[in-house]
């Protein structure tokens, strides 16, 4: 999952983050928890600079096609869900 502000302008901004008032962005999987390999299942990211990006990535286990959600909660910003079908990769080792 990749996070963009393609503002100028910080989220958030100079003087909420110095006023101690701003507020995390929380990513959550729906995922259950012992299906997760790497990866948390509920993470927080506190700002983004204008112009720029954060990434988060799950490995999970799970049958093909199956369908994980991803909600992201942002105080201001609202919230958005993204349903993710589950790809099958190769064994690695």
């Amino acid at each position: 999952l990749g996070m963009h502000n393609d503002s100028l302008l910080p989220i958030p901004t100079a003087y909420a983050r110095d006023s101690r008032t701003a507020e995390p962005a929380v990513v959550r999987l729906s995922v259950p928890l012992e299906r997760i390999v790497s990866g948390r299942r509920i993470d927080r990211t506190w700002g983004l600079p204008g112009g720029g990006r954060t990434v988060m990535s799950w490995t999970v286990l799970g049958q093909p096609d199956e369908v994980a959600t991803i909600t992201v909660i942002h105080p201001v910003l609202g919230e958005r869900t993204i349903a993710v079908p589950l790809r099958a990769t190769a064994p690695t080792g």
